[in-house]
């Protein structure tokens, strides 16, 4: 198994279906891992090495704190996995009205921006780090009635 000691990762939508489990083998293989979520919690994942990041990327400032948090927490930054995602789907182009585009923009577009626009600067100053978005199958096989998505 891949060891991460003296790893920090920071793990987007850590709380979610695919976060858990993404949280719980980055722990297992000894990084220390800031999850975000907007619930998240210390008891979500009752490990040492986990610190929670309660928080939602909408926006740059926002993105920033979790950064600074993390960066206050571990004292590096070596990756980003952006897990967080959201689905609106059942309708064509026509018929999708703006608040679903933005939500959709906000939860599968900005976020990802705005949390790896944060964490390029420390990742750089390290001179190392990488970062890792999980995107959709949707994005290979699109399907019709999911304009927004």
């Amino acid at each position: 198994m891949l060891q991460l000691k003296d790893r920090a990762v920071l793990i987007t939508g850590a709380k979610g279906g695919l976060g858990t489990y993404v949280t719980k083998a980055f722990l297992c293989a000894g990084a220390g891992v800031s999850g975000v979520s907007r619930s998240i919690q210390a008891s979500d994942f009752d490990h040492p090495g986990f610190h929670p990041v309660a928080a939602e990327l909408a926006g740059g400032e926002a993105a920033r704190k979790v950064v600074d948090s993390v960066l206050a927490k571990w004292n590096r930054l070596d990756a980003v996995v952006h897990l967080v995602g959201g689905f609106a789907g059942g309708k064509g182009v026509e018929d999708t009205d703006d608040a679903t585009v933005e939500r959709m923009l906000d939860m599968n577009f900005r976020s990802a921006f705005y949390i790896f626009r944060a964490a390029l600067p420390a990742m750089r100053a390290q001179r190392s780090g990488r970062i890792l978005a999980i995107g959709s199958r949707a994005a290979q096989d699109p399907q019709s009635g999911l304009a927004a998505y």
